[in-house]
C-alpha cells in the first residue's frame, strides 16, 4: 500500500471519529492534525501538529501564535497559517453572535462574560466602548482606540460623538491588560474619574469601566470614584 493511501485512510478514520465522538477524546496534537487536514490535503500533519505544539507550548498557544511565527514551522504556509490564525476570531465571533440574541443583560456578571467572549485572543491593547438604553438593551460595541487607557489614545469628543449618535443612555468603557494583571494603573483611575463626572450633566451616565485580563474582569469604577457598592445589581440603577 502506497503512503498516500495510507495517509488517506487515517484522514478518513480520523474524521469519522470525529463525527461520532466529538473532540472530547482527542489529543492536543490530533485537533491540530484534525484542522490542518483542511489547509494541508497532500501533507501528513500529524508530525506538523506535534511541531507545532512543541514550538508554541499547547494548543491555545498555537491558535494564539502570530502568522509569521507559524509560516516559520516547516510543513506550514499561507493557507495552513491563516487556517490557524482564523480560529480565535471564529470563536469570538460565534459566542457574541449567540450573546448577541438575547442582549438584554441583568447584572455585571452578563457583561463580563460577554467580554470575555469579546476579548478572546486579543494580544493588543484597545478600548472599547459598550452602549446601551435605559433598559440595558445593547444598542452597540464600538472601538474607540487601539492602545493603552491614556489622556493621549483617548478622543472625549470621540466617545461623546458614539454615545449622542447612537441614543446611548448607559454605556462602559472597557480596556484589557494582555499582561493578564487586571491592577488599575493611576491614570486608569483618574481618566475613568473624569469621564464619569464629564456626561452627568447631560444624563448620560457611565456605569462601569472594566478592565479585562485573562479570564478575569475587573469592574474599577467604584474604586476610581473613590465608593464601595457590595451588589452589583446596583450598579445598573445608578444615577
Amino acid at each position: 500500500m502506497s503512503e498516500s493511501n495510507i495517509h488517506a485512510k487515517h484522514r478518513l478514520r480520523m474524521k469519522e471519529r470525529y463525527r461520532k465522538e466529538g473532540l472530547d477524546g482527542f489529543s492536543d496534537h490530533e485537533v491540530l492534525e484534525l484542522l490542518l487536514f483542511f489547509a494541508l490535503p497532500y501533507k501528513n500533519t500529524n508530525d506538523i501538529a506535534h511541531e507545532l505544539i512543541n514550538r508554541f507550548g499547547s494548543l491555545s498557544g498555537v491558535l494564539e501564535a502570530d502568522y509569521k511565527d507559524l509560516i516559520k514551522v516547516d510543513g506550514i504556509a499561507e493557507n495552513a497559517a491563516t487556517c490557524l490564525t482564523l480560529m480565535p476570531d471564529l470563536f469570538k465571533r460565534y459566542s457574541l453572535d449567540k450573546q448577541m440574541n438575547d442582549s438584554t443583560f441583568k447584572n455585571m456578571d452578563d457583561i463580563y462574560e460577554y467580554l470575555l467572549n469579546s476579548f478572546i485572543g486579543s494580544v493588543r491593547e484597545r478600548v472599547d466602548i459598550l452602549l446601551f438604553d435605559a433598559a440595558m438593551r445593547m444598542i452597540s460595541h464600538l472601538n474607540i482606540c487601539e492602545g493603552t487607557f491614556e489622556h493621549s489614545s483617548l478622543n472625549a469628543e470621540r466617545i461623546a460623538e458614539m454615545v449622542f449618535s447612537n441614543n446611548g443612555t448607559n454605556f462602559i468603557l472597557v480596556h484589557n491588560h494582555p499582561s493578564g494583571d487586571s491592577t488599575p494603573s493611576d491614570t486608569d483611575l483618574i481618566i475613568t474619574r473624569e469621564i464619569y463626572k464629564a456626561f452627568l450633566p447631560f444624563k448620560k451616565y457611565m456605569i462601569g469601566h472594566v478592565i479585562v485580563a485573562g479570564d478575569e474582569c475587573r469592574n474599577i469604577l467604584d474604586t476610581a470614584l473613590g465608593t464601595v457598592i457590595g451588589d452589583q445589581e446596583m450598579v445598573f440603577s445608578r444615577r
